[in-house]
């Protein structure tokens, strides 16, 4: 075969190394390439002497690698060095490449061609069904009826894992059930629980280590031996605990048992005085519950002939597994492999490597990786592949070892951070980099340190500034690889961007954003659903996106005008927007208002495109006239929309099943389901001109490379930050997703030998990333004043905040708040840093936008509304049905206007309320005069108008006694701080009120009507008591608060300026709980009110 000039050159070229994979042409070969090393160049001539030097065609040559962009970059490379011939060779990722298999050989494939692929959407919409359908209790059911929606993501995450892994549902399962058995055994055999509880010491520390290594030691085999799955899957619980053990430095130097107490928490739960668990007989249960969902989602994939993304590799290795002739007709075809970026390689993949390997004796086949760069485990990729290939194939080793990127500064930084890298393989033993090029002008690493985020942003973009004065990209070979900024996050590259924009650095950004997260289509959305509620009859739906589209900059709102808006509303229309719309002298809203009303008509009966277009019409005009000003605006917008309408186009293939043509209402429909089971619909957003500065995170910058990196936000919480919330995944097993150190540091590596001359490292505050301690130096930087005039952009909620004199100035406190209650109350004086809670009162509290209807809301209020009716009915005749009571409020719960699953399962909580709440009610009224949902008003001594609404007083009248029963429906285990202050209120407006005067309120409490998910019982009520001192002291308070309503003192900033603000401060340096640290602060900002009444 004829080799283009180029070959010959680049072969030439070639480094020892590279040479000897290069000819290294049969038999199996593994390749450790790190960044820089030519890796892309080494597969494309490989595979071109490959060509030159065997008796193969072009078809015979078959190149894996990860993504489609490596795909397209090898592909390019072939065809430079072979020319035409490059377009025979089968270049392709797992995915693609099975696709292709299954395309071509239908016949060997068990799932019919006719089965389709399921959308993201149906998939979220079966894991909602079969989540919401698990009994109450559940590990993934849970005990909140949000919990369901929370796990759909996981579940799907969970699946997709699974798959990916080559692993199966019973498998897993039988490491469950062995982890929770091994559990069982260390509690019966052992005294570790006993010692977890002690306080922690370095005697207790010794006595901890010596009984887990007795005790592992005489575990029985069924617990220590592994259950058959991949290489690199778990670890045996038991096991698991003792290495830990052995490898933590329990007892540091000083004598401290910090060492130990990491490894208590880890492997512990529960608390020394409430007693302690094995951790992992939870997380195991978890992990049974979520096979089970599992296997019933693949079902119902089965049963409706759907399949999703990750059973395109699964079916491939099926169909090769139970058909040899398959495999014969591909190892024929594919004699020689080649697999790219091999450490992200996941345990499906590599199923696919051995299949096509099966059975040759020396199979010839290039695995190309380096482990150090492995940053793709979130996706399910594990190193121990390349650890698998080597014990399966023992291939030949070559490790490349000249970086022709960077220069000796940065190669040797980038060094230092993989050699803290704890696991690696055992291939890069003797991996040591070096620098191909001569030591450059920066030879040593510094560190900008800022006090603030806008400080260091405004920085960053000042020194790319400079740089390009200084005709810096002329210097480089590609100026679109001339200078980069990479973070770990994306929030970090789009907050920079403003700062980028005022020092008109040009820049190139490249960004998959989820419609439903671009701040840019809120309005739009806004619009879509008001148009939508309105054709449906759904008033005060619709009156809840009115604030939103009021106050739209795109629409012609601003803020004095929305909150003048607001208050007339409230004022004149008793809050009703949509009559204030109606009614308002103002040109722009009245024709907001035509236009909603207009849409509306049209809504049920118009195409969706063309309807679509017109009610986005002034906002793609207004964006269209900033896009020079805003250019991230105007791109994010115009994405958005066409997101929205590819989204819209794919979804109108419903018809079919609906009968007839989707409409706007549909549309709309679609899109909530979506967003509430997080979907994403992607919008690409990317700018950029030749030249600019490009804008990347770490992990999309894997393969880039760049003259000048600024590496954002390199700071240790933010590269080393991991995954929060509840997991589905024991803690020994290897494939969960938390995030490690190890992951930190690869990424961090990828993100720094992405430089070849310059590397700069910013951070606001912080600690200096821990990889880089001893390496670099750290400069602090005072910030200039001019570097903070950016404006932040604005929540659309900010233009209702009243937060100039001229808009405080609108309010008059006379007319707009008559009473204080005890929620307006805690909502002033609760002390929240910055004092935003009674900064943001007014908005809060008086403007008051409409909200949607929710769930929650209407079940409590249908919950109240039975038990006033049975105590009631008791009241008036001694003894009532309650059966029959029930069920017209269990109708009433199934009359719910919401969706169908989430009706059930407030229906099986309105049972259980029936079940646990109501006849202690029943109960506990016996010999009482009963008042329900009292109305309560009063005057405190000094004046102020108190208000309320008490559930339920049992008044004893022969003793001028009275109880408050306030009833509670969440789930919460924690009682705000807030109940106690509420509770004192009652009391007082009770008190004081006329129709209790001389009676004394002897008890307060709130009452949780739902029992415990565990034990199936009430929880004690929350009950608080308060003398004669702690109500003066109460009314001090509430008079306070009322003085600086009355004034429109809203700021008490003041306080935070304070000498009892600084001496609450060093009084909590004494405590050890949050829960006390902020009591003490909110006392001392309670006694400040007292005394600064704002008057």
């Amino acid at each position: 075969m004829n080799m283009t000039p180029k070959f010959n050159v680049s072969f030439e070229r070639l480094n020892p190394e590279q040479r000897e994979a290069v000819e290294c042409l049969d038999g199996p070969l593994l390749v450790i390439a790190g960044p820089g090393t030519g890796k892309t160049q080494l597969l494309s001539l490989r595979a071109a002497n490959i060509l030159a030097k065997c008796d193969v065609a072009p078809h015979n040559i078959l190149c894996l690698t990860y993504t489609e962009a490596g795909a397209e970059a090898m592909r390019k490379r072939l065809i430079e060095l072979i020319g035409r011939d490059a377009y025979g060779i089968e270049v392709s990722t797992f995915h693609g490449f099975a696709s292709s298999i299954r395309s071509r050989f239908p016949e060997y494939f068990m799932r019919p061609s006719t089965d389709t692929l399921v959308t993201s959407l149906h998939q979220q919409e079966i894991f909602d069904r079969l989540l919401k359908s698990l009994p109450f209790g559940s590990p993934l059911g849970g005990g909140s009826p949000d919990m369901p929606a929370q796990n759909i993501g996981k579940m799907i995450g969970f699946v997709s894992k699974i798959k990916r892994s080559g692993l199966d549902y019973d498998t897993l399962g039988a490491i469950a059930q062995q982890n929770i058995d091994a559990a069982a055994w260390l509690t019966e055999h052992s005294e570790l629980l006993t010692l977890a509880c002690e306080r922690a010491s370095a005697a207790l520390a010794e006595r901890f280590e010596e009984e887990v290594e007795r005790v592992c030691a005489m575990a029985p085999t069924a617990l220590t031996r592994p259950i058959d799955c991949p290489a690199g899957t778990y670890v045996p619980y038991i096991l698991e605990l003792r290495d830990t053990v052995r490898r933590t430095e329990l007892i540091d130097e000083k004598g401290k048992s910090s060492g130990y107490t990491k490894v208590r928490d880890q492997f512990f739960g529960g608390s020394n005085s409430q007693g302690r668990t094995f951790k992992i007989a939870e997380q195991s249960e978890r992990l049974k519950a979520a096979c089970d969902v599992a296997r019933r989602y693949q079902s119902e994939l089965n049963q409706h002939h759907l399949y999703d993304y990750d059973d395109m590799i699964g079916d491939f290795v099926n169909a090769v597994e139970h058909n040899d002739a398959l495999r014969q007709i591909l190892q024929d075809t594919y004699s020689y492999i080649q697999v790219d970026e091999f450490q992200d390689t996941n345990g499906a993949q590599m199923r696919i490597i051995e299949l096509l390997c099966d059975g040759v004796g020396a199979p010839n086949i290039m695995a190309v990786g380096d482990d150090d760069q492995a940053i793709m485990r979130f996706q399910g990729a594990t190193i121990e592949c390349a650890n698998q290939f080597a014990a399966e194939f023992s291939p030949r080793s070559i490790v490349l070892k000249t970086n022709y990127r960077s220069t000796p500064a940065i190669v040797e930084l980038g060094q230092a951070i993989a050699r803290q890298i704890e696991y690696r393989l055992d291939a890069s033993s003797n991996k040591s980099i070096e620098a191909f090029k001569p030591q450059g002008d920066q030879v040593s690493f510094s560190e900008n340190v800022y006090t603030g985020k806008a400080e260091e942003y405004a920085a960053v973009a000042a020194s790319i500034r400079q740089r390009i004065d200084a005709g810096y990209l002329d210097d480089c070979e590609d100026p679109d690889e001339g200078i980069a900024v990479i973070s770990a996050k994306h929030a970090a590259l789009r907050s920079l961007i403003p700062f980028l924009v005022k020092e008109n650095v040009p820049f190139s950004y490249r960004e998959r954003q989820n419609l439903f997260a671009s701040e840019r289509m809120q309005t739009t959305l806004a619009l879509l659903r008001c148009v939508t509620a309105l054709a449906r009859g759904q008033k005060g739906l619709a009156s809840s996106y009115l604030p939103q589209i009021i106050c739209a900059t795109e629409l012609g709102g601003n803020h004095p005008s929305s909150v003048a808006f607001a208050l007339n509303a409230k004022r004149e229309h008793r809050g009703d927007w949509m009559a204030a719309m109606h009614e308002s002298d103002n040109v722009r809203v009245k024709e907001l208002y035509d236009g909603l009303m207009q849409w509306a008509a049209e809504a049920s009966t118009s195409p969706v495109r063309p309807l679509l277009f017109r009610i986005v019409e002034r906002s793609l005009g207004y964006y269209q006239n900033c896009k020079e000003q805003n250019p991230l605006g105007a791109a994010e917008f115009n994405a958005g929309i066409r997101a929205l309408l590819t989204f819209a186009e794919g979804e109108m293939g419903d018809a079919r099943r609906m009968g007839r043509a989707l409409r706007l209402p549909d549309i709309v429909d679609k899109l909530d389901a979506a967003q509430k089971f997080g979907v994403s619909i992607d919008a690409s957003i990317d700018l950029g001109t030749p030249g600019a500065v490009r804008l990347t995170s770490a992990h999309s910058s894997k393969g880039l490379e760049f003259d000048c990196v600024y590496l954002l936000d390199a700071d240790d919480s933010t590269w080393h930050k991991g995954a929060g919330g509840m997991s589905l995944y024991p803690s020994n097993l290897l494939i969960r997703e938390e995030k490690d150190d190890d992951d930190a540091r690869r990424l961090l590596f990828v993100a720094i030998t992405r430089a070849k001359r310059h590397l700069e490292l910013y951070r606001a505050g912080g600690s200096a990333l821990q990889e880089l301690t001893g390496l670099i130096d750290s400069c602090e930087v005072s910030a200039e004043a001019d570097q903070l005039s950016i404006a932040i952009e604005t929540e659309w909620r900010d233009n209702y905040v009243l937060d100039t004199p001229e808009l405080r100035a609108l309010l008059d406190p006379h007319t707009d708040v008559k009473f204080l209650s005890a929620t307006a109350l805690n909502n002033f004086a609760t002390y929240e840093p910055g004092c935003a809670n009674s900064l943001h009162f007014p908005e809060k509290q008086i403007v008051r936008l409409p909200t949607a209807p929710t769930i929650q809301t209407e079940f409590g209020t249908i919950i109240h509304a039975m038990f006033e009716e049975i105590v009631n009915r008791m009241e008036a005749d001694g003894e009532t049905a309650i059966e029959t009571i029930e069920a017209e409020y269990r109708q009433q719960i199934s009359w719910l206007d919401f969706a169908p699953e989430d009706v059930h399962r407030y229906s099986e909580r309105f049972e259980r309320i029936c079940r646990a709440f109501v006849p202690w009610l029943v109960e506990h009224v016996h010999g009482y005069r009963c008042v329900t949902e009292a109305n309560m008003q009063c005057l405190t001594t000094e004046g102020t108008p108190l208000f309320g609404f008490l559930d339920l007083l049992l008044v004893d009248d022969a003793a001028k006694t009275v109880q408050i029963v306030d009833y509670k429906t969440g789930f919460g285990k924690e009682v705000p701080a807030g109940y106690h202050r509420q509770l004192k209120f009652y009391k007082l407006l009770v008190e004081a009120s006329p129709e209790f005067y001389g009676y004394t309120v002897t008890s307060m409490g709130d009452y949780y009507v739902e029992p415990d998910k565990t034990t199936g019982e009430l929880r004690p009520p929350f009950a608080t008591t308060a003398n004669a001192d702690d109500i003066a002291e109460l009314e001090q308070l509430i008079d306070a608060v009322w003085s600086r309503i009355e004034h429109g003192a809203w700021d008490t900033g003041a306080f935070e300026q304070s000498d009892a603000h600084e001496l609450a401060i060093e009084e909590q340096k004494s405590c050890r709980k949050k829960a006390d640290k902020a009591e003490i602060v909110q006392r001392a900002y309670e006694h400040w009110l007292v005394e600064n009444p704002g008057m």
